[in-house]
């Protein structure tokens, strides 16, 4: 997640960054956290966007696939009531609450569990057999951190660390 905030923010270079950003990001998504799982949400991702006109904060959740409008406005209402989150922003901000989508991004192990037999696209930090880094395809399987992956009819095992990004993709 904080490589979402850092990609985001305009700051350049991120290395400079990772010192006190990190921390204070550490402890929104704590709060942010907390949040989500005394209300019955998994926190899928956190987005922070900077822009000339505002920060946006924006929040991903999720329950089993089935978020409403009503859920999204639930947990925005909770996490307004965390006066401590302003804080972290110099100016004001705009809040969004909303559900990951159909292409949902997959960032945990559990995630690629949850979703075994589904398509998925996956971008890899190395290159693997055919100097491939970018897989799509069903998850068959998960073993011992590798996700195994057929694309094209070809079974790749992809180490966990060194998915860059990964998502649902229907």
């Amino acid at each position: 997640m904080l490589l979402s905030y850092l990609l985001r923010s305009g700051a350049c270079p991120a290395s400079l960054l990772l010192g006190a950003m990190f921390m204070d990001f550490a402890r929104l998504e704590k709060i942010i956290l907390s949040v989500c799982i005394e209300a019955g949400y998994e926190l899928v991702e956190i987005d922070i966007a900077k822009s000339k006109t505002g920060d946006k904060l924006t929040i991903y959740i999720d329950n089993l696939g089935k978020i409403t409008i009503d859920d999204c406005v639930k947990v925005n209402n909770l996490i307004e009531q965390k006066t401590e989150i302003d804080s972290f922003f110099a100016n004001e901000y705009t809040l969004e609450v909303s559900s990951p989508g159909p292409k949902r991004p997959l960032k945990k192990i559990e995630d690629f569990y949850r979703y075994k037999g589904r398509k998925i696209k996956i971008i890899s930090s190395s290159f693997y057999e055919d100097k491939k880094n970018i897989f799509i395809g069903e998850i068959e399987d998960i073993e011992n951190n590798f996700i195994k992956i057929n694309d094209s009819g070809k079974l790749y095992k992809i180490d966990f660390s060194d998915i860059e990004k990964a998502n649902l993709n229907i």
